[in-house]
């Protein structure tokens, strides 16, 4: 999470922007479909980001961000960070309004780690 992604304009443009929005990196595929006009199939779960180099505005259509690899699933959004491992009962949840660098792992405090919990899990499923 929070991997760099650097897509260079069309030639002829020069348009550059810094955008801070939720992406995925399966959205490649469909963000060089988009800028190549070319038809993106149906079944792609990937989103065109193309929209982002035209707008001047802050761009923030995505509300969860997800990643999974090997053993690690984990999800973010604006403000929770939630990590958990295959065949492990424990994890990772941050609270990135008050430690944006997660140095304090609330995955343990039972006052608030049981509620995000439980939201992160629920958007397994429509994922």
């Amino acid at each position: 999470m929070r991997v760099p992604f650097i897509v260079k304009p069309p030639a002829g443009s020069d348009r550059g922007k810094r955008e801070s929005s939720l992406i995925s990196t399966v959205d490649i595929a469909a963000t060089r479909l988009g800028g190549a006009e070319a038809e993106m199939p149906s079944e792609m779960p990937s989103q065109d980001l193309s929209h982002y180099l035209q707008s001047d505005e802050h761009l923030n259509d995505r509300e969860l961000g997800y990643m999974g690899a090997g053993g690690l699933r984990a999800m973010r959004d604006d403000r929770w960070k939630f990590c958990q491992y295959q065949d492990r009962a424990d994890g990772e949840l941050y609270d990135l309004h008050n430690t944006p660098w997660k140095t304090t792992n609330l995955w343990d405090e039972p006052d608030q780690a049981q509620s995000v919990r439980g939201t992160f899990n629920a958007s397994w499923l429509t994922l």
